[in-house]
């Protein structure tokens, strides 16, 4: 766990140093694609999230958390397997300060309980704070659960399926804009990725995809894959030559 938090804070601090409105009379209000439900479930300012990262011992740039912030658990419309129309969701962490702000998506690493996704955590989690204070510095925060967990669990995880990893996070991406346009928050069009392990690979994947295909209203400025299994057929190789393998996941 505390490798995984570490790793989470140094993709938080390489974005801040990378990081460099409501509708108009008669204009007509977007309807929305991907987003289907939203919850509010929690509010930090950044006072208190100064004071419980400053407490925690890790090292941080604490002084850049200058905005009071509002996470939100949705559910939002993705593809399955041949094109079948499901349900996913995740948490969005949006500024409670009006303004037009640029966006970062997390992806989480490997999980392998329900319990782990990033809209089943519980609110005092380390995790959950540092994901919440992402938007702190001006972000529009979206973190994915990723197909195969809360509100699409019922559904076999496609662990490491390159499209199907793509178009959930890229849909993720669409419906944390649309809550925030609900919000009356803008968007300034920005977008940077992040992830560690699976998390990484499936930053590149989008990257892949956004490259590939484009991405309407986005404009993809960095990206941080870090800690990926980009070579999947060699990783397969190597697993097979094994007599055991005692951390089978989803191998």
């Amino acid at each position: 766990m505390n490798h995984r938090i570490n790793k989470i804070a140094f993709i938080w601090i390489a974005l801040l140093f990378t990081f460099v409105t409501g509708c108009k009379e008669n204009e007509v209000v977007p309807v929305n694609e991907s987003l289907v439900t939203y919850e509010s479930i929690l509010t930090r300012s950044a006072s208190e999230l100064r004071t419980i990262l400053g407490a925690s011992g890790i090292k941080l740039p604490i002084s850049s958390l200058q905005l009071d912030v509002e996470l939100y658990k949705i559910t939002y419309t993705t593809s399955y397997i041949n094109n079948e129309q499901i349900t996913a969701s995740g948490i969005v962490i949006l500024p409670k300060v009006s303004g037009s702000y640029p966006m970062v998506s997390f992806q989480h690493g490997t999980i392998a309980a329900n319990s782990q996704a990033p809209s089943m955590l519980p609110l005092s989690s380390t995790e959950l704070i540092l994901y919440t204070a992402l938007a702190s510095p001006g972000f529009i925060t979206a973190i994915p659960d990723f197909i195969g967990f809360g509100s699409s669990n019922n559904v076999l995880h496609p662990y490491y399926v390159r499209d199907l990893t793509a178009s959930s996070v890229i849909d993720m991406l669409k419906a944390a804009k649309e809550l925030a346009r609900e919000k009356g928050l803008g968007f300034n069009g920005k977008l940077f990725l992040a992830g560690y392990s699976q998390g990484g690979y499936a930053t590149m994947a989008t990257h892949r995809e956004i490259e590939k295909s484009g991405l309407d209203g986005f404009d993809l400025v960095a990206s941080f894959p870090s800690s990926g299994g980009y070579d999947v057929k060699g990783m397969q190789e190597y697993f097979f030559s094994l007599d055991t393998y005692d951390q089978p996941f989803f191998i």
